[in-house]
């Protein structure tokens, strides 16, 4: 076992140790942003060819608003809930390949 460094806090090499890349944040980002936009994207769709009490379009069109609405309702819950689960799988693969 080492001496602590004294410039460094408390348990910083402990920290250190297990802390992810940038690389790997940004990957969790890419996959949360594309799953969220995917899954976002396919339940918009579905809905719209459905078309639940005619609210996506009717004899004047498409109504573009419940449609935006829609796609963002899902593009956020989506990607942040893929992203955090990408962190935590990611990180759980690094430590067990550092044991």
């Amino acid at each position: 076992m080492t001496a602590a460094d004294p410039t460094q806090p408390f348990g910083h090499s402990q920290f250190r140790k297990y802390w992810m890349h940038a690389r790997t944040w940004k990957l969790a980002a890419v996959v949360g942003l594309l799953t969220g936009l995917v899954v976002s994207a396919a339940m918009t769709f579905v809905d719209w060819r459905l078309n639940p009490a005619s609210m996506f379009h009717n004899e004047r069109g498409t109504d573009w608003t419940v449609v935006t609405e829609t796609a963002l309702s899902w593009l956020g819950p989506v990607a942040l809930v893929t992203f955090f689960v990408t962190v935590v799988v990611l990180y759980s693969i690094a430590r067990i390949k550092s044991r």
